[in-house]
């Protein structure tokens, strides 16, 4: 182990995770960053960080991914997905699976790792901007990252006093797999083309365009850092201007 801060990424086998993995190993942190795939693990080695196979929604993995990192400096939970599907037609299956991935697996990371962070770390939570608006078609999805905001500031309170802070980004439409694997299910629920329902949305977007994983990640890095030291308990939204506040 190099005497480097040390920062863990989960979901880091692809989009914002493999990002932000690869930014902050290009920073000069040791990065230990989870997927639940051999390829993903791969993608995770050419970002040049350490692959550690874990399910965020299993907590005999999780202690495992704490027991192999020990101490560390930072903790980003990027892990996550959906089920794109009418509102009538969401089951308690469903409820359970986007639950457990976004929310519940977010909850028990942030207290396991924090009596493994170091005085004045940080924990970024990635949440979504369908936190804050009315989506019937990802209901769940959009609940559950309603939760990640108040864990958020939960545990922003609680590890306070150890100078930890706790922050969450909200991100809109980024150019990564689950936004076209979000667009392909929107298309089979509504019965519209792919791209004129992308056109659409990104027409809605006071910016015009997608954003990449590496600018989502570029705000996660800040937040993890130091020019981010009195910043605590925050949502930033990271979507070219659709969310203001």
């Amino acid at each position: 182990m190099t005497n480097s801060k040390v920062a863990v990424v989960t979901g880091a086998g692809s989009g914002i995770g493999l990002a932000t993995a690869a930014r902050m190993a290009g920073s000069g942190y040791t990065v230990f960053g989870t997927s639940r795939s051999r390829q993903g693990d791969d993608w995770v080695k050419q970002a040049d960080a350490r692959p550690v196979r874990c399910d965020v929604t299993d907590e005999r993995d999780c202690v495992r991914l704490a027991e192999t990192v020990g101490e560390c400096d930072v903790l980003v939970c990027a892990a996550g997905g959906n089920r794109v599907m009418g509102i009538q037609s969401v089951t308690v299956d469903d409820w359970a699976f986007v639950f457990d991935l976004n929310a519940r697996a977010v909850f028990f990371l942030n207290q396991l790792f924090g009596t493994r962070l170091r005085h004045g770390g940080a924990i970024v939570n990635v949440a979504s901007t369908a936190a804050k608006t009315a989506v019937p078609s990802v209901a769940v999805y959009a609940a559950a990252k309603a939760a990640v905001l108040s864990i958020t500031r939960s545990f922003a309170i609680e590890y306070a006093s150890r100078g930890i802070r706790v922050n969450a980004v909200l991100p809109k439409i980024i150019d990564t797999s689950m936004q076209r694997s979000y667009l392909e299910g929107l298309a089979e629920t509504t019965g519209e083309d792919v791209g004129e329902i992308e056109a659409r949305r990104l027409a809605e977007v006071p910016l015009k365009r997608a954003g990449t994983p590496d600018e989502c990640a570029s705000v996660i890095a800040f937040l993890a850092g130091d020019g981010a030291s009195y910043v605590t308990g925050q949502s930033i939204h990271v979507c070219g201007g659709w969310l203001m506040s």
